[in-house]
């Protein structure tokens, strides 16, 4: 079963943003126990301040970003994916979409009562605050998670400069890419795989 969870959130540049040149997104995304998700979406990129300026800013924003699934769901072969991201741009503020994309969740059959249960939402979503962080206890230290970039082609990108940039094989982009035409402006997932002791 897949589910897809939306997150949109508003961000705040010091000045007024003429264009955004360059963007990226990232996620460190991963499950630390049965019914958890925890991590961030990091956007990154640049923009210029007036239009017809050649000089552009760099900016970066880390989003916290937490996931509860329901007690009902199995989430074993649990995978983290990002479906789909863009950004609306609006004098000094940006808001972001991103869509994260739960795969590969099972509903654990349960043999009901007489009384018919309302079905429950699949995913609780709340932004995390600096408190609350013993939920590592029951993380896996060996566990291996994926991270993924969201990457929007520039202008002089090729197949092949991008393979090279983000040091992923043409194959492995294949598996979540149409490669057919690389065109300005196409989002290319690019995954990456982190094998770190937490």
């Amino acid at each position: 079963m897949k589910k897809i969870v939306p997150y949109k959130k508003e961000l705040e540049f010091n000045t007024e943003v003429a264009e955004i040149t360059s963007i990226s997104l990232e996620n460190t995304l991963k499950k630390v126990n049965s019914n958890y998700i925890t991590g961030e979406f990091i956007v990154s990129g640049e923009y210029k301040i007036v239009d017809i300026s050649l000089n552009t800013e760099k900016f970066e924003f880390n989003l916290p970003f937490d996931i509860n699934i329901d007690k009902k769901y199995k989430t074993d072969n649990l995978t983290i994916d990002i479906d789909d991201f863009y950004y609306e741009l609006s004098k000094n503020k940006m808001i972001v979409n991103i869509s994260v994309l739960l795969d590969n969740i099972e509903e654990i059959s349960i043999i009901p009562e007489r009384k018919e249960e309302p079905e429950n939402e699949v995913v609780e979503i709340k932004e995390t605050t600096n408190k609350e962080k013993d939920f590592f206890d029951n993380l896996d230290i060996e566990e291996a998670y994926r991270t993924y970039k969201v990457y929007i082609v520039e202008e002089n990108d090729s197949l092949e400069k991008i393979l090279e940039r983000f040091n992923v094989t043409k194959e492995e982009l294949e598996d979540y890419n149409d490669l057919n035409t690389i065109k300005k402006g196409l989002k290319l997932i690019i995954p990456t795989i982190n094998n770190e002791k937490i």
